[in-house]
């Protein structure tokens, strides 16, 4: 369901994780074991903390980073383009 390295995981696109809700199932998973003291949201991108925690895009834009990118082609593209 994520996807990336580890402590920069997001979200994978996936149409059929989107309907069938497997996202909604991993949030209660994730809110369950917050409730009962086991680990929460480790793993997952800044980014991706701070849209559940604030549902604010730009605290999560502003959390971004390179290592957020799961794909590799792309990251190194967008390196490039980011030296220059």
């Amino acid at each position: 369901m994520f996807e990336g390295q580890t402590d920069h995981l997001v979200p994978a696109l996936s149409a059929a994780l989107i309907d069938s809700d497997l996202f909604l199932m991993a949030g209660r998973m994730i809110g369950h074991s917050a409730i009962h003291g086991g680990p929460t949201l480790s793993g997952l991108s800044l980014a991706v903390v701070d849209a559940l925690r604030y549902g604010s895009k730009e605290t999560a834009t502003s959390s971004l980073c390179l290592e957020d990118c799961s794909d590799i082609d792309h990251r190194e593209t967008i390196g490039l383009v980011s030296k220059e």
